[in-house]
């Protein structure tokens, strides 16, 4: 019963207008899946309307996380373009920092290639994601001749 209520009150129908109604399995589309929670007992123009409601909602929810995923994405493409400015600027006046960070980042680029390119499992504290910024990096910066270009292990 709790089930009803609940999906009754987020397409805003009155509770007591549903307090006996059940809910049956639904029909499975093609593939097997459900396709429906509806109560079997409403009229085939209220489950219609049912439907069309959840479909504007999860429309609006996923236009909402849409439009907060690009924002975080522009801000971490700043970040990054921020960084890149101010290693290039370091990496000039101090050709040891570019050294040091070839040495562990040439190893970033060859995980890197060997999970994207090669197919193999990423390490769960490092995902391909994680690795992707130093990769990039480290490749702009050796072929700007900013840091040495290491031997890959």
């Amino acid at each position: 019963m709790e089930v009803t209520k609940v999906a009754y009150l987020q397409t805003n129908i009155s509770l007591e207008a549903c307090q006996h109604r059940t809910i049956e399995p639904s029909p499975t589309n093609s593939t097997g899946a459900a396709m429906t929670n509806l109560p079997t007992d409403i009229s085939p123009e209220t489950a219609a309307w049912l439907q069309a409601q959840m479909a504007i909602h999860s429309a609006r929810t996923a236009a909402v996380l849409r439009e907060e995923i690009n924002k975080v994405d522009d801000w971490a493409n700043g970040i990054f373009a921020a960084l890149r400015d101010v290693l290039a600027y370091q990496l000039r006046e101090s050709p040891e920092l570019g050294k040091t960070l070839a040495k562990n980042w040439s190893g970033v680029a060859k995980d890197f290639d060997r999970i994207s390119v090669e197919g193999q499992p990423a390490n769960p504290d490092e995902p391909l994601e994680f690795l992707e910024a130093r990769k990039m990096l480290y490749r702009v910066f050796v072929s700007l001749g900013a840091m040495p270009k290491t031997r890959r292990r």
